[in-house]
């Protein structure tokens, strides 16, 4: 896939192109330009996936270039990353069907996640027409992304208040506010959605809007992948009565209940205490917060018979551990790490109650011990801690998974416990599956490790990039069976992982120099001068 980062100063034009870690999302061309003519060239030639592109600039300008593109159905996705906070900008990128729109100075974070969504979006529509895309609607509209991001960055406190922020709300005081914390989302999201994070977001949306419909207004806002928040309108000043028995809590409950039922989304949820005007809408989500932190995490079948807590009433102290994890780091083997993260779980699961708190102090400590043994032994690359344990895990399985795979990834740079033995299950993993939907972040998940380590790692002990490997199984694979069975191209492209012919084409032409046909007849004429 191809990219374009268009803006006049040549110093955006690189900061992108030096933020964004193209292997990890299959980009393999990238052009930088200055100018929108030259841009709009560059698209009829290359047809990029995606085009990052401000908004004022020589020649043509943004909203120009926007309306030519979409005036001629080109699928080049848009993301603009402007310095012009003004509404005719924004307007025109919305109407135009620009992906997002991001101010400068950006942040590495942002320009991934519109990444994301662009290329989610030109995937679709590759195999949809323009038409169906319309009404595709497993992805949300450009204003809505816009509008939730303003209302998530007001409630998670990153800006203040506003006349913009105030618009989005329907009522001027917030009778309660919910947060959500879906447990299994990584889990729901492979087994039910396929991966596609859209349509999971949509499902999630549409279920707890169908469950408060007749409980007047409210909004769903979706904070992060984890973290969703309902707000609830108080009717003259008086709204729900937060508590156990309100009505607002009922509600949650059914919406809790809806979500397990129809999806098996497992979600924590913490309730405000008060009612507030918009303006405070934050206070409440800290007293929404604090009561989420408060959630047991252990489900009833989980319970172990009591064990007898520490001398001072509290949790098993994980920093205890780690003198002994620090001396198997360096002598010990991958088993020897796994056992003691082990035992520890197990320790604080024989308790019956372990808050959230909790759980988020031993994910602080571990994720200390890893960044002080990274300093400690001077590992010379930092990557995989891009991708700590996650601060929001709310499943301690699903916790010592994450320190474990952690712990090994520190001791295999020591050059301990295996040389590249998770890289290389990695790669088994990949031989075994390559005829799927596999992306870097799916083994990102898979495996407890950062896509940039992975992909990092795997380079060196392979020589290609993640993409390049998968790719060169599946044109070997289809090699073969060009030249031993009678299958059709289509049916060998999707035994292979390829659902688009046209695609899987080009690819093999990309990597054999002909196409599928032309190599099939090439070797059945080889065979039968043999």
């Amino acid at each position: 896939m191809k990219v374009i980062i268009l803006d006049d100063e040549r110093a955006v034009r690189e900061g992108i192109d030096l933020l964004i870690d193209w292997d990890r999302y299959g980009i393999t061309d990238r052009y930088l330009v200055e100018d929108g003519l030259t841009a709009l060239q560059i698209i009829h030639e290359e047809q990029p996936a995606v085009m990052f592109s401000d908004m004022k600039m020589p020649g043509i300008n943004g909203i120009e270039l926007l309306q030519r593109l979409r005036d001629e159905k080109i699928n080049t996705q848009v993301i603009i990353v402007s310095g012009y906070d003004d509404y005719q900008y924004m307007k025109a990128a919305i109407q135009a069907k620009g992906v997002d729109y991001i101010l400068k100075p950006f942040r590495k974070a942002e320009l991934e996640a519109s990444l994301e969504r662009a290329l989610s979006l030109w995937r679709e529509s590759e195999k949809m027409t323009y038409s169906d895309i319309d009404h595709n609607y497993t992805i949300k509209s450009a204003g809505a992304i816009l509008n939730e991001r303003k209302m998530s960055a007001f409630l998670k406190g990153e800006t203040p208040f506003s006349k913009p922020i105030a618009d989005l709300f329907p009522y001027a005081k917030v009778g309660s506010i919910c947060e959500l914390l879906l447990k299994n989302r990584l889990d729901v999201l492979k087994r039910r959605f396929g991966g596609d994070s859209a349509l999971l977001d949509f499902a999630i949306s549409n279920i707890v809007n169908d469950v408060l419909k007749p409980c007047g207004n409210h909004i769903l806002c979706r904070l992060e992948d984890d973290q969703w928040v309902i707000m609830d309108a108080a009717d003259s000043g008086s709204g729900y009565q937060a508590g156990s028995d309100s009505n607002f809590s009922n509600s949650i409950e059914r919406v809790t209940a809806s979500l397990s039922e129809t999806i098996e989304l497992e979600v924590l949820y913490g309730i405000s205490q008060s009612v507030l005007p918009v303006r405070d809408a934050q206070i409440l989500m800290g007293e929404a917060r604090r009561s989420l932190l408060e959630c047991n995490i252990l489900k009833e079948n989980e319970v172990l018979p009591a064990l007898e807590l520490s001398e001072d009433g509290k949790l098993p102290l994980l920093h205890e551990q780690f003198v002994v994890m620090s001396k198997v780091l360096e002598t010990g083997s991958k088993e020897d790490l796994s056992q003691i993260v082990k035992d520890f779980v197990q320790k604080i699961v024989r308790t019956g109650q372990v808050p959230l708190r909790d759980l988020q102090s031993y994910t602080l400590e571990a994720n200390l011990f890893l960044r002080r043994s990274q300093k400690q032994y001077e590992l010379k690359n930092g990557e995989r801690l891009q991708s700590e344990i996650p601060l929001w895990i709310s499943d301690v399985s699903e916790w010592e998974k994450w320190f474990i795979h952690q712990l090994w990834a520190v001791q295999e740079e020591l050059g301990r416990g295996g040389h590249g033995d998770l890289i290389s299950e990695i790669k088994e993993y990949i031989r075994a599956h390559f005829n799927t939907d596999l992306s870097l972040t799916d083994i990102s998940n898979r495996f407890y490790l950062s896509p940039q380590y992975i992909s990092r790692r795997f380079k060196e002990i392979y020589g290609c990039t993640f993409i390049q490997f998968i790719t060169d199984l599946r044109v070997e694979k289809a090699k073969s069976l060009l030249m031993n069975t009678s299958l059709s191209i289509l049916k060998i492209s999707e035994l292979v992982g390829y659902e688009d012919e046209t695609y899987f084409s080009k690819v093999f032409k990309k990597h054999k120099g002909i196409s599928p046909k032309q190599y099939r007849k090439a070797n059945k004429d080889k065979n039968m001068q043999f």
